[in-house]
């Protein structure tokens, strides 16, 4: 046996007995129920809804009794149908719930018959379940034939980048079995057989059932639908339909312990404001969403970009770097080995890191370097582990290796001057806009934070750092200022290529604020952009200013209409942890709303109610906005040192707590007083109060 293939065996063994942890520890529990989401309340378009167990991700067919596409890295079955139908007509769904575990549909009756449709996948599987129960609440008996109706595409593939793999165009050949049937392409299968067995087939590949149903008696029909390789589908559903019952039971077992554990890891966040606990315990589902527990891929578990439709299966350090805090609480082992696999890939040149191979894809980002050093930084902060400093890579410290990928542009041998981070491909992808590009003041302007955070960590490590950075923060601050502030326009401006002045309103300038750059006067000016004229809607908050000319309707996300998912809430945060608390709670309360998606999408609207269609149907930078809730609300700050506190001064506030917030050991419990004038803080037993406005430091030993 190969090396990789016993390290295979090996992470299949490991996954098992995790799923076997999963089912005892979940045997108890409930899906929460605040989770469901009806057809009147669902926001989503039908080809963006999907049901997701950690290793399979299929998609309803919310119009008739059936599936689409389905994904399972590597197997993909997409474009793939399959639809119920009595006497060649499929049933019509009347309405359907969607649960995280699964879906179920009710059908338009016919006749006095009711039918209900359940879509579940299963975890630890590349398989879903599909049961059809048909009911004749009427006088007379049913007798009807019904039929399963298959056809589509499936394959293996490598390609799990920002798009659905979409199989090459030629059909699978299929072979009938005794009680269904199998899909087979070059390198993939996909099985589905049937309880009861079908009376025949139709075509040689469409199953059917006689339906003869008395008046008052109800028939089931399960549906067991594998991906997989070559020869393994078969085996596999036929084991699976044995079991279903049991096997369903535990997929939604399964899901109501992730949201249990992950609740454990988490802070709890305590509020009579329904809205924005909804959006507090959405954010957390959705991150659950982009997690995949499957063997085969680079980590276990891996942590995708997006993922639940197909698309963005692999990893990107700019969406976790939204998350970091967060990530750090609830899977600092995961965090940790993340952050190794990402140093080893060349993010220098690429976005994200393959799934299946922990390779990069794709072109760089010239944000990725201060994502890095922030993803490093918040995961030492908040758990302590000064080892993976030490940790080899590429046969050195990686703190060495860290220092070198964060300044590769840099000359830190000279003074500090503006650096050229390239053009849209690398930056903020405009479209209708060429004056975002070149020496920008964002990503320029977070080197201050590199410089500040990698400092630390060569204080962390026991080392002395290679060069002087707060002596190197004063110039970089000089060059920032005399270069690109505008004093007239209270705003950052670009230079172009030839080092011309342009202006861009883009959100991004917002993140200057946490820098510690501007005066308080010339802050005020930058956050008085945010109004109704500029960046400010019913909805939300805008990436580009509605005045801005290269204001782009088509593009959602950094183009002007909405804003991609991480960066609402981190523009609340910034605004909350830099003093300007009442834009801050505004900006929040104006995207509490997403709390109504079923998952939070890619990128949402501000001037509707609605989101990027076409983007991605998940994201992981959801999580920034519980993690906003609680950095940015209750005034969180983490260093090597110590914990400190000072909740957001602002009638909001008032009555909210936070506990089950554990950092370095600490278990910590803020609550502020319902007059908000007096907050207290208890933390291993020891319980400390304060006016509002004072901080509450904790020392770390």
């Amino acid at each position: 046996m190969t090396e990789n293939r016993k390290y295979t065996v090996f992470q299949n063994v490991i996954l098992l007995l995790s799923l076997i942890n999963v089912i005892r520890a979940a045997s108890s529990a409930d899906t929460p129920k605040e989770y469901a989401v009806s057809s009147k309340e669902m926001i989503l378009q039908p080809r963006q809804v999907f049901n997701f167990s950690g290793s399979v991700t299929v998609r309803p067919d919310l119009h008739q009794f059936g599936f689409c596409d389905s994904y399972s890295p590597p197997f993909a079955a997409n474009p793939f149908q399959a639809v119920w139908a009595i006497d060649n007509q499929p049933i019509q769904a009347a309405d359907y719930t969607w649960h995280p575990a699964e879906m179920v549909a009710t059908g338009i009756p016919e006749n006095g018959v009711s039918a209900a449709l359940h879509i579940t996948p299963l975890p630890a599987e590349r398989a879903f379940v599909c049961r059809l129960v048909l009911e004749n609440k009427g006088p007379a008996a049913f007798q009807k034939t019904l039929s399963f109706e298959m056809a589509g595409e499936i394959q293996k593939t490598d390609q799990w980048g920002w798009m659905q793999p979409v199989a090459g165009g030629s059909a699978p050949v299929v072979q009938g079995r005794k009680n269904g049937l199998t899909f087979t392409s070059k390198e993939s299968e996909l099985t589905a057989v049937f309880q009861p067995s079908p009376t025949g087939f139709k075509d040689n590949k469409s199953p059917w059932f006689s339906i003869d149903l008395l008046s008052g008696r109800e028939t089931c029909i399960t549906a067991v639908i594998v991906l997989g390789g070559l020869g393994e589908t078969y085996p596999k559903a036929a084991a699976l339909l044995d079991q279903a019952d049991d096997k369903v039971a535990t997929a939604v077992q399964a899901w109501a312990y992730k949201i249990k554990m992950l609740r454990d890891r988490l802070p709890r966040l305590i509020t009579g404001d329904e809205g924005l606990q909804r959006f507090y315990q959405r954010g957390l589902l959705t991150f659950l969403t982009t997690r995949w527990d499957l063997g085969g891929l680079a980590l276990s578990p891996w942590y995708a970009e997006s993922g639940i439709d197909g698309g963005a299966v692999c990893n990107y350090l700019w969406g976790d770097a939204y998350i970091s805090k967060f990530l750090a609480l609830a899977d600092p082992v995961s965090m940790r080995a993340l952050l190794m696999t990402s140093i080893n890939a060349d993010y220098s040149r690429h976005y994200a890191i393959d799934p299946l191979t922990g390779a990069g894809l794709g072109v760089g980002y010239s944000y990725d370097c201060c994502s890095m050093a922030l993803m490093v930084y918040d995961y030492i902060a908040i758990t302590g582990d000064i080892g993976i400093l030490q940790e080899t890579v590429h046969g050195e410290p990686f703190l060495d290796a860290l220092y070198r990928y964060v300044f590769e542009q840099e000359d830190m041998s000279r003074p500090p001057v503006l650096i050229d981070y390239g053009t849209n491909e690398n930056l903020l992808e405009l479209h209708r806009t060429q004056a975002y590009q070149h020496y920008t003041p964002s990503p320029n302007g977070e080197r201050l934070l590199i410089y500040r955070m990698v400092d630390e960590m060569y204080r962390w490590a026991g080392r002395k750092a290679p060069v002087d950075f707060k002596a190197r923060g004063t110039l970089l601050r000089r060059v920032l200022m005399d270069e690109l502030w505008d004093q007239d326009l209270k705003w950052f401006r670009c230079l172009d290529q030839e080092r011309k002045p342009r202006v861009c309103y883009s959100i991004q300038i917002f993140d200057l604020l946490r820098e510690e750059l501007l005066s308080p006067e010339q802050a005020k000016g930058l956050v008085g952009h945010l109004n109704e004229r500029e960046f400010l809607s019913q909805w939300g908050v805008h990436s580009l200013s509605k005045v801005d000319p290269g204001y782009d309707p088509s593009d959602i996300d950094w183009g002007g209409p909405g804003v991609y998912a991480g960066d609402g809430p981190e523009l609340a945060a910034d605004l909350l942890g830099s003093g300007f608390a009442g834009q801050g709670v505004d900006v929040l309360r104006r995207i509490l709303w997403w709390g109504e998606f079923p998952y939070i999408p890619q990128a949402v609207r501000a001037d509707s109610r609605d989101y990027r269609r076409d983007g991605r149907a998940n994201v992981i930078a959801a999580l920034a906005g519980p993690q906003a809730v609680v950095w940015g609300l209750f005034g969180i700050r983490v260093d090597g040192e110590q914990l400190t506190i000072r909740p957001a001064e602002h009638p909001y506030t008032a009555g909210m707590g936070v506990e089950n917030l554990k950092i370095r050991g600490h278990n910590i419990r803020i609550t502020i007083d319902p007059d908000g004038r007096n907050y207290t803080v208890e933390a291993d037993g020891q319980a400390g109060r304060k006016p509002m406005g004072q901080p509450y430091v904790l020392k770390f030993e």
